[in-house]
């Protein structure tokens, strides 16, 4: 089966807006969206978001919105897609332009809650993260272990990087038929998680 790693780029494209801070009515800490627990039940309003002050000509909406939180912020679009292929918990959320008006209210955090452990350890290629000896403080090249791999799970999080989301190709090929903008999907084995955002 193939593989690819759903990323954001270390910038935005040209004209498209950019998140720097956290939901301004966040209920708990920021770095739980990267512990693949169910959160929706603890979020009572859209969590809202502002584009960045410091990217002012950066306006324009995507289906997977940049932000440097490495945050999955999709639009109705791709969640559409993603719903019914993957374990997911859709958070609502509000987007806010450089003037304070609404621009979106339609995008929502996909809070993916699969977690695989499929690294074929021998011939993938990662540094360790120092404090945690089963996780990876970064991955220069992804091989997956045949016999591990559940084919049924087309969306999952990486066990030893969790803010890493994988998608089977199959469920890539139904994204890019569909002229989603924003995301990078990214073959592991070329897979350099230093060369993307929050992953």
């Amino acid at each position: 089966m193939e593989f690819f790693v759903m990323a954001l780029a270390l910038s935005e494209a040209e004209g498209v807006a950019t998140i720097h801070e956290p939901p301004e009515n966040l209920p708990f800490k920021s770095f739980r969206f990267h512990k693949w627990k169910p959160l929706k039940q603890l979020v009572k309003e859209p969590l809202k978001f502002h584009f960045s002050e410091d990217h002012p000509r950066g306006e324009k909406l995507v289906d997977l919105q940049h932000n440097i939180r490495g945050l999955f912020i999709v639009s109705e679009k791709l969640a559409g897609i993603l719903d019914g292929h993957a374990n997911i918990g859709f958070i609502p959320a509000e987007i806010f332009d450089h003037a304070g008006e609404l621009a979106s209210d339609t995008h929502c955090i996909a809070n993916f809650l699969d977690v695989c452990d499929y690294v074929g350890h021998e011939k993938s290629e990662y540094v360790t993260d120092s404090f945690d000896e089963d996780g990876f403080f970064s991955t220069n090249k992804l091989v997956f272990d045949d016999a591990r791999i559940d084919p049924a799970i087309e969306v999952f999080r990486l066990k030893q990087s969790p803010r890493t989301v994988v998608l089977s190709g199959a469920l890539v090929q139904k994204i890019e038929h569909t002229d989603v903008q924003g995301p990078l999907l990214v073959p592991i084995e070329s897979f350099d998680n230093t060369c993307y955002l929050g992953c």
